[in-house]
């Protein structure tokens, strides 16, 4: 496995403050951390030394006082591959410390046989790592579409790609001697949105993703709430029609992931097209961000992205009920509706919360990090943990 520099408790706090603030003075660290100057200088030269950091300037905080060290985390120290398995797609991203990608390759894909994809997955990690050393590698993320058990590197249940109680970390872990953090796809994106996104500071939000199909996480009190089962927060599964034509993975019936998918939206929009105009316009050639993008140019797309938006507002408010949290944050290629879809989502919200004990809006915003997060969400899982007080190595 990779060697890591080994670290004292207060030091891991000290590197944790450095990665959450950007850039932070010695001075800063001291107030923040409540200990002497001269111990944070001790601190900051061993970091410095072993690689975790690096000195950017030094700055005066006062006219009289002796200018003071500048430092942030060295974003070049080591590398972190990132995994993303969703529906139909393999994403593999490499990051530096920081969370900027600095190279990806993602692939779509027909699953034939579980071994095949296994095969696939192995294969485009190997071209990947294979293009560094083993110490530039301080651990890989994988986030995986199903439901998966963090502790121990499992998926219990993937319908999608009929996989349970796949240990996959542990066959990550044996083939590349790297550790790896195992999570579910929607957690991994809200733990992205919490270091680097707009839930850094809700204390409680629910975080949707609208994509192939429909997932959810939960954050409670300042954590992602996993539940007695692994699935708190997997909206995906709730039944919103008995009655629907809509067989799920999961071989339920009208599931709300089938029902707002993209491949059911886009069969509902060719449909009200052929009814309106009599023909068959070729919806299927575009990808559901270039016809979200332009949904404000045509009034029936418009129309039936706000009665589609609306009708999940109301399921969602329905849950809101139930959860009560603050805020919802919406990522996916539904961003690109723009206000079309986010307003009549809001009103169908609002329109299933009981007014005489809704002192406050529930808050409705879509990802500060747009495209990124698919990629930035897998690579995030080993940054949160690379800088608290949890050796790498045990998770």
């Amino acid at each position: 496995t990779c060697a890591l520099p080994i670290l004292r408790k207060s030091e891991f706090r000290l590197l944790n403050i450095i990665f959450k603030e950007k850039e932070i003075s010695s001075c800063e660290l001291q107030k923040k951390l409540k200990i002497t100057g001269a111990a944070i200088s001790r601190t900051l030269k061993k970091l410095e030394e072993v690689g975790y950091i690096k000195q950017v300037h030094e700055k005066k905080l006062n006219k009289k006082g002796r200018p003071r060290k500048i430092v942030k985390i060295n974003e070049d120290f080591k590398k972190v591959i990132g995994v993303t398995l969703g529906l139909g797609f393999l994403s593999i991203s490499v990051s530096n410390l920081e969370g900027k990608i600095l190279e990806n390759t993602r692939k779509k894909f027909f699953i034939k046989k579980n071994k095949s994809l296994i095969d696939l997955l192995l294969e485009e990690m190997s071209k990947i790592i294979s293009k560094y050393s083993k110490n530039e590698i301080i651990g890989i993320g994988a986030a995986i579409h199903g439901i998966v058990d963090p502790f121990k590197k499992e998926i219990i249940l993937s319908p999608f790609f009929k996989w349970k109680n796949l240990k996959l970390g542990d066959l990550l872990e044996e083939k590349f001697d790297i550790p790896v953090i195992l999570e579910n796809n929607v957690n991994a994106m809200l733990n992205a949105e919490n270091l680097f996104g707009r839930s850094k500071n809700m204390e409680n939000c629910l975080y949707i993703y609208m994509n192939n199909g429909v997932g959810g996480a939960l954050k409670i009190n300042n954590s992602i709430y996993r539940g007695s089962r692994l699935q708190a927060g997997e909206i995906g599964h709730y039944i919103i029609d008995k009655n629907s034509n809509c067989v799920c993975n999961c071989g339920k019936v009208g599931c709300l992931q089938f029902e707002f998918s993209a491949e059911n939206i886009k069969l509902i929009i060719a449909n009200e097209i052929e009814k309106k105009f009599m023909n068959k316009y070729n919806i299927y050639k575009y990808e559901m961000k270039q016809i979200y993008a332009v949904t404000k140019k045509y009034p029936l797309l418009k129309k039936i992205i706000e009665r589609l938006a609306m009708r999940m507002g109301e399921y969602i408010g329905n849950l809101l009920q139930v959860i009560d949290v603050d805020n919802v944050i919406i990522a996916g290629d539904i961003i690109y509706t723009k206000n079309i879809f986010i307003d009549s989502f809001q009103k169908g919200i609002d329109k299933n919360l009981i007014k005489e004990i809704q002192d406050e809006k529930i808050n409705v915003y879509y990802t500060e990090l747009k495209d990124k997060i698919e990629d930035i969400s897998s690579v995030s899982l080993i940054l949160k943990k690379l800088f608290e007080y949890d050796d790498l190595m045990s998770i």
